[in-house]
């Protein structure tokens, strides 16, 4: 490939979807803070009002850090991107309108959006939640064990933590699929780029599902459970938020946490079952898991970056930039960063994801460290082990070649999981 190619930097290439590592990397050895060759509309970072402006490729792991410590200065406001358009925004005004939570807002009201969902995300609440992990994951196995064969992102990521989502959140079985598909056109309008006709589709499914939650809060309020509806309807009165800002809290968690979880562990099973040694001492040594799970991550993590935007003029890697300025967060770039990881795109277990200049930022650092990141941990740990014990000599389909899925150019996951076991499974 061309120097120029590497130079010509799109997020949207055919070639940097299929593969962005070498375009890092290349951007790398040239500045830490790279300037794409495409501004700010062509990112679809702009806002109303804004003049077309530059785009900065942050790849350095020391820099990314920087700035995921520092809120106030490299501010998430502008992380969903251009609000959609005034037919959309109305259809939204019939049940609640576009709320600030605590994805695209900074330090201090950050602080108090994201309180009560984080304590329903708990450590705690996910382990004592694994028996119920475990029983998702095998009844799914169940349904294919003997056949010798299935799609594993399909037939298992998928299923697996949809389910196992839905159930913390406290959702009747009989409702997931339903709640999926409102997820997915809440999508429809957090992603940029839709067609209008889509989003103003993807509107009124979403009053839909706003009210949906709204009941559900409200069903909790007299019948509590152990679940993240229940957190969130008998919170101390000095704890509790709007309806509206709760409404929209858990449309955003929903929405980054259910699809992102399977693709996490689609990748992550990938890089394991590549290696059939690999996988194969993992079985001997289940103590492993956690140090495999970090690796997975810190190389194939779902979210390749994120924007952020200045508050004021900063200096970042010895670039001087402007109030104002779009940056791109560049995570995977920083996860196979050879300053911070040495051979950064080899597997290595014994790392862990951890680095001399500290842990793999897959899942983000400082205060907007993912709210999920327990329940994902959680249930990749419990789904390795699950499939470690029913599926004896599971292995990648012979000849198989991995292609990755980007539902965008901010996303990047296996399209699919072929594999082979040995008999009809272990019950």
């Amino acid at each position: 490939m061309s120097t120029e190619a590497f130079a010509d930097f799109s997020p949207y290439d055919t070639a940097v979807l299929a593969n962005p590592y070498p375009y890092y990397a290349w951007m790398r050895e040239r500045a830490l803070v790279y300037r794409s060759p495409l501004g700010s509309a062509a990112w679809m970072f702009t806002q109303p009002g804004d003049p077309e402006g530059p785009v900065y490729v942050v790849t350095g792991y020391q820099q990314i850090v920087e700035v995921l410590e520092n809120p106030t200065v490299f501010t998430s406001e502008a992380k969903t991107g251009p609000p959609p358009p005034p037919a959309v925004r109305k259809e939204l005004e019939s049940g609640y309108p576009l709320t600030p939570t605590s994805f695209n807002t900074d330090p201090p009201e950050h602080a108090k959006k994201r309180r009560l969902i984080q304590r329903a995300m708990s450590a705690e609440r996910v382990v004592s939640r694994e028996p119920r992990l475990r029983a998702i994951a095998d009844d799914l196995i169940d349904g294919f064990a003997a056949d010798g064969e299935t799609d594993l992102f399909r037939e298992f990521c998928l299923p697996y933590n949809k389910t196992a989502m839905f159930d913390l959140l406290g959702a009747p079985t009989e409702d997931h699929d339903r709640i999926a598909a409102w997820n997915e056109n809440y999508l429809r309008l957090a992603i940029p780029g839709n067609p209008p006709e889509e989003e103003g589709t993807a509107a009124k499914e979403l009053v839909a599902y706003q009210r949906y939650l709204e009941a559900a809060i409200d069903l909790r309020r007299t019948a509590p459970r152990d679940d993240v509806f229940s957190v969130l309807a008998t919170a101390a009165p000095e704890h509790q938020r709007d309806m509206a800002e709760t409404v929209w809290g858990l449309v955003v968690l929903i929405g980054a946490g259910q699809g992102t979880a399977a693709e996490a562990l689609g990748n992550v099973l990938h890089l394991l079952l590549s290696d059939p040694d690999r996988w194969d001492a993992l079985r001997e040594h289940r103590e492993s898991i956690p140090a495999a799970v970090e690796e997975g991550l810190r190389l194939e993590g779902p979210v390749l970056w994120m924007p952020r935007r200045t508050s004021r003029d900063v200096e970042l890697g010895g670039v001087m930039l402007e109030a104002g300025t779009y940056i791109v967060v560049g995570y995977s770039a920083a996860n196979r960063d050879p300053s911070a990881f040495p051979e950064p795109d080899h597997y290595d277990l014994r790392r862990g994801g951890e680095g001399p200049c500290g842990r793999h930022v897959a899942i983000g650092r400082g205060v907007h460290t993912c709210v999920g990141a327990h329940f994902a941990r959680g249930t990749l740990r419990v789904g390795v082990n699950a499939l470690l014990d029913r599926l004896p000599g599971l292995r990648l389909r012979p000849g198989w070649e991995a292609k990755f899925f980007p539902p965008t150019p901010m996303f990047r996951c296996v399209a699919e999981l072929p594999v082979t076991w040995s008999g009809g499974g272990e019950t």
